[in-house]
């Protein structure tokens, strides 16, 4: 079960969108909370234990934008991993706020069918974020949180798996069998490099030739994985 933000002050609009979300997902959603600004949500979150798995920002707000609200939810340890929706009545570029890493874009006036199009692939993609993934080898099994995961490097015959809290670890694996159990099933996993496999949740901001993560670390694109990369970056934030 998840809960539900939705943050714009069209009171129409919010009331049509909570609408939606009921007739269509009440076997799945606990709770829907509505605010008019980013000030009210951000208030809410800092002054209560509630976790909103599911955040609809408008862009442009009269008391602080959608970016700005996203920022500062990304910012809060419970929010990090939060499925971000962008509402807008303008055509939006992935890369104008790649910061805040929203899951798609959901123009005025609501289009029904794309909406519910978008939000199935969300909740897809939040039942495979809830996932364990599991890496086994000849003498241990591996049990790791997708979302904690910055990216996975390669070690010679074994891979070190680096994590968003500074922490590594090391595992008698390969990098290539390691993209073979998880680039299928979690689909925000990516391998950029012979040397790397990268987490999308985590990317701060991309170049032609690099991957600079909300770590610091900067990791090389190289040409072999260039095209698939970018394809699936656009597939995984549009």
């Amino acid at each position: 079960m998840i809960n539900v933000a939705i943050c714009d002050d069209d009171d129409f609009f919010c009331e049509n969108l909570t609408s939606f979300l009921k007739i269509n997902y009440s076997d799945i959603i606990k709770n829907i909370d509505d605010f008019s600004n980013g000030t009210e949500l951000i208030a809410s979150v800092c002054q209560s234990d509630i976790v909103y798995d599911f955040i609809f920002l408008d862009l442009y707000m009269p008391d602080g934008d959608g970016i700005m609200t996203g920022s500062k939810l990304r910012e809060l340890n419970s929010h990090i991993n939060s499925i971000i929706f962008i509402i807008t009545a303008f055509d939006c570029q992935v890369t104008q706020i790649t910061d805040i890493h929203p899951f798609a874009y959901i123009k005025k006036p609501l289009n029904y069918s794309f909406l519910k199009q978008k939000i199935d692939a969300a909740f897809n993609q939040y039942v495979y974020n809830s996932k364990y993934i599991l890496i086994e080898t000849k003498k241990t099994t591996s049990r790791f949180i997708p979302n904690d995961i910055l990216y996975f490097e390669s070690s010679g015959r074994k891979s070190i798996v680096h994590f968003s809290n500074g922490e590594s670890h090391v595992i008698s694996i390969s990098l290539s069998d390691i993209a073979r159990i998880i680039t299928n099933e979690h689909i925000q996993f990516v391998r950029i490099h012979t040397s790397y496999i990268i987490n999308l949740i985590h990317v701060d901001e991309i170049t032609h030739s690099n991957v600079c993560l909300k770590s610091s670390a900067t990791l090389p694109i190289s040409s072999s994985y260039r095209k698939i990369f970018f394809k699936k970056f656009r597939e995984f934030f549009i």
